[in-house]
């Protein structure tokens, strides 16, 4: 197989939620290039710059065709939302070790890139992955609480998009953007460090975020179903956390007027139930993406029920099993599916926990209305 081959194959499994084929694919390719075997736990600038220019072979400071370390670059964008997607996996089973040691190998793998792509000759290569894996990159920093950096990152990623000759006119590019800046704001927002009017204003920051992101995905001529789908799921986390801290960007002014008493009623409820439904509608066929769509969901019913316990309960019964119904049928069809690779079992077991506290939510069948 040639890298270009593996590259599109590793892309492929990665979206199937195959992450441990996907990684060796990725690892073998990066042996074929010629990368040493302990270059992910390198995270000196020093000593990364020193290996890359062994590795190329030629003197410091010269220019190379986009050939060989071309393909290289591209390789290590993917590879780190690799990395990005098992830490989220471990972030979700609340594995602070095993995600720690991803995060290091997103960081070592940035720099590689970086330096990288200070010695292509192709600068639309180059603005095209610095977009790329500066956008990315910035998300990782918004994790790991380093606000202004992740922000820096984006904003980086932004001119470099504007420079690209091919991408700067691509909405799902700057779509990108938009879903990254909008996750750093929400991240924010639930940091308990954050007063409550501070998280507010950093909701509403979200939510202009995610209305841009919006903006730019419809006017992709096929529908990205991956992208929509995060766009849906931040849009449940934004409500997850307007119903934690009691306010809502329209609620905020009816409650003060004295004509708000249900905040169902103005949207906020709505708003979770929609991306919801349309969130699991788009990814019919992947579980996983379901079952955080449904864990944001029972999130948002357990502090509407603190508020409301009649209301929440009414719809907790009436939204969370049909929910449920398709999260079980999505898990039926990718079992029955028929692939050279298993899903990740650490992947599968989230998405069973997901289907057993859904379970627990729920009435016995012959009590719900």
């Amino acid at each position: 197989m040639t890298y270009r081959d593996d590259y599109f194959q590793a892309r492929f499994l990665t979206g199937l939620h195959c992450y441990k084929e996907a990684e060796k694919l990725y690892d073998d390719s990066f042996g074929r290039l010629g990368f040493k075997k302990d270059w992910r736990d390198k995270n000196d600038g020093y000593e990364i710059r020193k290996d890359v220019y062994k590795w190329l072979g030629v003197p410091e400071g010269k220019k190379l065709d986009s050939g060989k370390t071309g393909i290289a670059v591209e390789f290590l964008g993917d590879y780190l939302f690799l990395q990005m997607l098992i830490a989220e996996i471990y972030e979700l089973k609340k594995d602070k070790v095993n995600k720690q040691t991803r995060w290091r190998y997103c960081m070592s793998t940035y720099a590689y890139a970086t330096e990288l792509m200070r010695l292509l000759d192709d600068n639309e290569l180059m603005n095209k992955e610095n977009a790329y894996i500066r956008t990315n990159y910035g998300g990782l920093l918004g994790k790991a609480r380093r606000w202004y950096e992740a922000h820096r990152r984006l904003d980086e990623a932004a001119a470099y998009l504007s420079l690209s000759i091919t991408k700067s006119a691509s909405p799902p590019s700057w779509a990108l953007i938009h879903l990254r800046r909008a996750e750093l704001f929400l991240l924010r927002a639930k940091d308990k460090r954050e007063s409550k009017m501070n998280s507010l204003a950093l909701l509403n920051s979200a939510h202009h975020a995610l209305e841009q992101a919006k903006e730019n995905l419809t006017f992709e001529h096929r529908k990205n179903v991956w992208w929509w789908t995060w766009l849906y799921e931040l849009r449940l986390t934004a409500c997850v956390c307007s119903a934690k801290l009691g306010y809502h960007r329209e609620i905020a002014i009816l409650e003060k007027e004295g004509t708000c008493h249900c905040r169902f009623a103005c949207g906020e409820g709505k708003e979770c139930i929609n991306s919801l439904q349309t969130g699991q509608q788009l990814s019919e066929l992947d579980p996983f993406r379901q079952a955080r769509l449904v864990s944001l969901f029972m999130d948002f019913m357990g502090f509407r029920k603190k508020r409301d316990p009649v209301c929440g309960e009414v719809i907790n019964n009436t939204f969370l099993s049909t929910a449920k119904v398709s999260l079980e049928s999505a898990v039926k069809r990718r079992n029955e599916e028929v692939f050279k690779y298993p899903w990740d079992e650490r992947v599968r077991d989230y998405v069973n926990s997901v289907l057993e506290r859904a379970g627990g939510m729920l009435p016995p069948a012959e009590n719900r209305e």
